[in-house]
Formats: C-alpha cells, structure tokens, sequence
C-alpha cells in the first residue's frame, strides 16, 4: 500500500542534505506529485512512479537536474527540471528566486527577489491563468486587493504577479498578536469576503453542493485507493449538504482558508483563479473548518480561534439562510479536509480523526 511506501520516503538523504516530505497529490494509477521541504524549508518538486519503466522514461524526459532513485520509485527535480515546464529552469536561475511549489509537468509558482511571482505552466497555456486575474480584479472593484499581472509570456508559458504586502491571516496569528488585533483582521477579512460574494458573477461557471460533493469525494476516494484513510460510509456527510433548497448565492473564491487572506494596508485575497457562482455559505464554511484544523494542528490557541471565528462573522454578516446551510458545508469541508491532509505525512493521524468526525451518524 502507498501509506507503507510514503513512510519509506518521507525522510531521503541527498547530496545537498536531507529532504522531508512535506504533501503529495494522487495523479492516477501508480502516480503521486510530491513535494520535499530542505533543512531551510526550501521546496523541491518529486514523483512516486510505482512502474519502473515509466520511472525511466520520465527521468530521461525531465533532463538535466532530474535525479532517479530507481529503488525509491523516486524522481527528484533539482532546480526546476521539467521538460513540460521549459521555461522554470531559467526562472529559478535568476539571483534571489526562490520555488514556492512545483507540481511536474503542470505548473509552478517562483518568489522573485524584489518580491513578485512568476506562474509557469505549459507553453501556450498561460492565457487562461491571465484572464482569470483579469476577472479577479473586476470583482475586487478596488473593495480589497488581489495580485495584479505585470507581465505575460504566451510562448514561454510565464505570467509575471506583483505581490501582496503583509502577512496572511495564519502567519498573524502565529505572531501571537493582542486579541484586539487579531479581531480587526478577521473582520476586514470578513467584509473583503463578503464584497466578493457581492461582486456580479455573470459569466462564471457554476459550483452547486453536488459539484463541491463530487470535489470532496475525488479527494477521500483518492485517499481511501491509496490506502491511506480506511473506507467508511460518507453518504451521511453529502445527504446533510445535499438535502434542501440551496443557500444564497454569490460569487465564491471556492479555496477560501486562512492562507488565501493577506493582511496589509487594504485586505487582499489570493489564488482566485477558482471563482465560480455558488452559495454564499460555501466560502464561509471553508473558513471555520480551517480554523478548527488550525486548533487541532496546534497552529492557533483555543482562544485565538474563538476571536477569529466570531470577527469573520461578524465581517461577512451573513443571512439567516446562509447562516443555516454553513454547518452542512462544514461537515463536508471537514471530509474533504480529511482527503487532503491524509496525503500530509505529519497530519495523517489527524485526516483519520477528521474523516471519522465528518462521517459519523451526527454532525460534528
């Protein structure tokens, strides 16, 4: 089983020195994306290949800076080496770059020096990334900030991102900041959200319950395949979400969590290249199921999380008919959670807590 084979690569020795692995992604059969954290933290982009001749010929097609450990089923990328991804080897040269995550042959994000990012997908697929910054910032409307493109190069497949100054709301709340503090960030967190819900969602796809249970599910069955969360009953969890008439609508972030909210001068939201038109109470549940993760990961105190769940609410003011269809979004946040973090080497016993709780005959 694939938990077995995790646990005898979470910790390699290479060359440069020991590399924890710190999250995989499943990518079919025989396939997962890893990725390895250096000594400093430092990202490095890995596959599991369980067939050893696939392992070879995607070893020789990466080039130079890939390096195959045959008898790991591994596949190291030093430095950028993608063969799909040409142009992140130049990007990563460049002095001060820094990989954020790399995910091979898909795409890659890279930190540069003066603070900017670069996106790096496949040649001639940039466009779509563009555009969706594009729509971002006509939903922002100037109500909170989102990355802003300063630069797009179609045939290399790069787009170029101004950053956001500030920490996101974990990283303010791992600083240990007065209450009062705290509480103000969450609210204006709240109100940023509650301005994209707001924002007209014309022309954007759609994101019912049944499309967020099918998400979810993807996850867990990946999960439960590679052996790493036993397989339980979930229809209680999607019967709660999929019960009913619907929430209120509104334009979703769709990954909304504590990571994706910068606190700056004006509250900046990222990554929403994911917008879709869905209930409102989606968004808002994503968030408190990631504060309960951040108190159980023991990344947020009891009572910081009281602070933030109550300031956010109070930020996004929600409906009574959104405030009744957030506990059911959160039970399945919850589940998709467990899905998520069961491929997380260090949160893995909590994915199982977690899978239980969701799954059980009552709610959480």
């Amino acid at each position: 089983m694939i938990a077995a084979a995790l646990d005898g690569i979470g910790l390699i020795d290479t060359a440069a020195g020991p590399l924890r692995l710190s999250r995989a992604w499943p990518r079919g059969e025989g396939l997962l994306h890893l990725e390895y954290r250096d000594g400093a933290g430092h990202a490095v982009a890995a596959q599991w290949v369980r067939d050893a001749e696939d392992l070879v010929r995607m070893a020789l097609a990466a080039g130079a800076g890939a390096e195959l450990r045959a008898g790991q089923s591994l596949l190291l990328h030093w430095a950028g080496a993608d063969s799909r991804l040409p142009a992140l080897r130049a990007c990563l040269a460049a002095g001060g770059a820094e990989l954020v995550s790399h995910r091979p042959g898909r795409h890659a994000v890279v930190r540069r020096a003066d603070g900017s990012y670069l996106k790096v997908v496949r040649p001639g697929r940039s466009g779509g990334v563009v555009s969706a910054s594009e729509q971002a910032v006509v939903q922002a409307a100037g109500r909170f900030d989102v990355p802003v493109v300063l630069g797009h190069d179609p045939g290399a497949g790069v787009v170029v991102w101004a950053g956001l100054a500030g920490p996101t709301l974990l990283e303010l709340a791992q600083a240990r900041p007065p209450d009062e503090v705290l509480a103000s960030a969450w609210t204006a967190a709240g109100r940023a959200v509650s301005s994209l819900h707001d924002a007209s969602f014309d022309g954007l796809p759609v994101h019912d319950a049944e499309a967020e249970a099918a998400t979810t599910e993807r996850w867990v069955t990946g999960a439960v395949t590679w052996g790493l969360l036993p397989p339980v009953d979930r229809s209680a969890a999607y019967g709660s979400l999929l019960a009913g008439p619907p929430g209120p609508l509104g334009t979703l972030h769709r990954d909304l969590h504590d990571k994706q909210v910068v606190v700056g001068r004006r509250t900046g939201l990222l990554d929403l290249d994911t917008l879709a038109v869905g209930e409102r109470a989606l968004d808002l549940a994503n968030v408190l199921a990631h504060l309960a993760l951040r108190l159980d990961q023991g990344l947020m105190s009891p009572g910081q999380v009281d602070v933030a769940r109550s300031a956010f609410l109070a930020g996004t003011a929600p409906d009574p008919a959104t405030l009744e269809r957030i506990p059911a979004h959160v039970r399945v946040a919850r589940l998709r959670l467990a899905g998520v973090y069961a491929f997380r080497p260090r949160w893995r016993g909590l994915a199982r807590r977690w899978l239980d709780m969701a799954t059980a005959a009552a709610p959480p």
